[in-house]
């Protein structure tokens, strides 16, 4: 091989190496930001009572209410700063006021999952920094069928069901959600 062709070689070796090393780099870069953008600064209601969520990037989300839908609670971020949820209250035949219905999830700009227990929801906690939610049901009136359940938040597997009141028994997470 001439002296050339091998420079040549070599010339080319190194600017395929630095395409892909560039590539990467911008790969990684976007990324990046990506995530960065995804991290949840303020969630808030504002005065006719819509979710907003703010985002790093300065981006400011505002998801519609659902069908029947008339109010929000107040949304909460998880520790993850990625995740924000928020009850949603539903017209309630035997009642004079809405109730809490549905809990709504969102996460990297999306409504992502949607947890509709049957019964009331009477509270609910994100659990590990946002990767679970425990949720407690119950009737309106009453101590009639206190529920407690926990979820993957991400997928919705439902993780555990544990019916009956508080006690010394109960796991942290029950007794978290049993406090408030």
């Amino acid at each position: 091989m001439s002296k050339l062709s091998a420079q040549l070689k070599f010339r080319s070796t190194v600017g395929i190496h630095a395409v892909i090393l560039f590539l990467f780099f911008v790969t990684c870069t976007a990324s990046t930001q990506t995530s960065e953008s995804n991290i949840a600064n303020k969630a808030f209601l504002d005065k006719e009572g819509n979710v907003h969520i703010v985002l790093n990037n300065g981006k400011e989300i505002q998801p519609s209410k659902l069908k029947g839908q008339f109010e929000n609670s107040e949304p909460v971020i998880a520790e993850d700063r990625k995740t924000v949820a928020w009850m949603a209250y539903f017209e309630n035949c035997c009642t004079s006021y809405n109730i809490p219905m549905t809990l709504i999830v969102f996460r990297s700009g999306k409504i992502i999952r949607q947890f509709k227990p049957g019964l009331m929801i009477a509270n609910w906690k994100f659990e590990e920094s946002g990767r679970k939610i425990g949720i407690y049901t119950n009737t309106v009136h009453g101590d009639f069928g206190p529920t407690y359940d926990l979820y993957e938040t991400m997928t919705g597997k439902h993780l555990k069901h544990i019916v009956g009141p508080v006690d010394e028994n109960s796991p942290q997470w029950v007794k978290r959600l049993g406090n408030d």
